[in-house]
């Protein structure tokens, strides 16, 4: 079994190629919409916190294994080393994978301009849709508006980078609404992934990546906008592992 139980959630234990074929494997047949979920340390605070949000996480059919203390706990709760599979990583991987009849549609990013001409420049066999829907909240008209979007343009994929949790909450929506006709395979909450992507926001060194030291590298380079979402997830981030020690049994 791939899955790792953290207490409040799951995580999946897979190398790159296992998550890029596991996502291939449902689509253009999936009986009903997949989630993907990229649980890192500042998502800790609010899944602590929201039962509806754990139990979203707990029933993703696949959670990968983002931010490093995510990664520390998992390794401890299973007694074996497991890897980071960010979803930074492996959408361009995945972008490589597919072609032109899995239609895609991007919803979110602060520059839709930049995000077209460096996806078709860079994957010119996808076929995107991108959405401005950064002022978008997670009403109900606007889960409306998005469903039919994603009918009317047959989207197979669907990339959220709304960030957390609003982008948790609009897929929690999107999963349990009853489609009919046209529905995607996935509905994948990926954040600032498409902005690393397209270079909207840097990437750390790779020392740093080995390391698990990306955070310093953040924070130096933009303390107003980390600094704060750090702090809050030391407390959460320590409890996890703490917590991990105990897990083992299940495991």
């Amino acid at each position: 079994m791939s899955e790792i139980f953290l207490n409040i959630f799951k995580v999946d234990s897979l190398s790159q190629s296992e998550v890029i074929d596991k996502i291939q494997s449902q689509l253009l047949k999936s009986p009903s919409p997949n989630v993907l979920v990229t649980p890192n340390a500042g998502h800790l605070k609010n899944l602590d916190s929201n039962l509806s949000l754990q139990e979203f996480y707990l029933n993703a059919e696949l959670a990968l294994i983002d931010g490093w203390p995510i990664a520390i706990a998992a390794s401890i709760a299973s007694r074996k080393r497991v890897k980071r599979v960010t979803g930074s990583d492996v959408l361009p991987k995945l972008f490589t994978e597919i072609n032109k009849e899995v239609r895609i549609g991007i919803f979110g990013g602060k520059n839709q301009k930049l995000i077209r001409n460096k996806l078709e420049s860079d994957f010119p066999n996808l076929n995107i849709q991108i959405v401005d829907t950064s002022e978008w909240s997670d009403s109900t008209y606007d889960i409306r508006r998005l469903r039919e979007l994603i009918q009317h343009n047959a989207l197979s994929i669907v990339l959220l980078c709304l960030g957390h949790p609003k982008q948790e909450l609009i897929a929690q929506q999107l999963k349990i609404y009853d489609w009919v006709g046209s529905k995607p395979d996935w509905i994948m909450c990926v954040g600032a992934s498409i902005e690393f992507l397209t270079g909207e926001q840097k990437r750390s060194p790779k020392i740093f990546s080995k390391l698990g030291l990306e955070w310093i590298y953040r924070l130096a380079t933009n303390p107003r906008k980390f600094f704060l979402r750090y702090f809050k997830a030391i407390w959460p981030s320590i409890k996890l592992i703490l917590i991990s020690f105990t897990l083992r049994k299940i495991n």
